[in-house]
């Protein structure tokens, strides 16, 4: 989310069988922990189900994102909300089909203060 936020838009594409991170149609600078996430459960997934990975010709996830920042009111707790837009495309490409998804999600993070507590002076 860190990476996200700090980028505040693009598109990242995630290639699982030749293990490559895109961001803006270029090799990533940037190390996106998702990629391995996402890529150890596909390495699960195949196992668990006998799939070999020469059967699958193309695994792919593409993601177009927009981060907003807006900040709080003046007397609220919430200093401000960072809303991440994401439209996530993925395919699995076969000899015999092609399997696709696609969504669209925002997701809304709130910034909130948080008062701290005080002990009293136990002399």
């Amino acid at each position: 989310m860190k990476s996200l936020v700090e980028l505040e838009s693009g598109i990242i594409e995630f290639d699982f069988l030749n293990r490559t991170q895109k961001l803006n149609n270029a090799e990533s600078k940037t190390d996106f922990n998702m990629f391995y996430e996402i890529s150890e459960w596909f390495a699960d997934d195949l196992k668990k189900h006998n799939i070999e990975t020469e059967f699958i010709k193309e695994a792919k996830v593409k993601a177009e994102f927009k981060v907003e920042f807006t900040a709080g009111k003046k007397k609220s707790r919430t200093k401000g909300i960072t809303e991440l837009y994401l439209n996530l495309n993925s395919w699995i490409l076969t000899d015999e089909k092609e399997y696709k998804s696609e969504k669209e999600e925002t997701q809304e993070f709130h910034h909130i203060e948080r008062k701290e507590k005080t002990l009293g002076n136990n002399v």
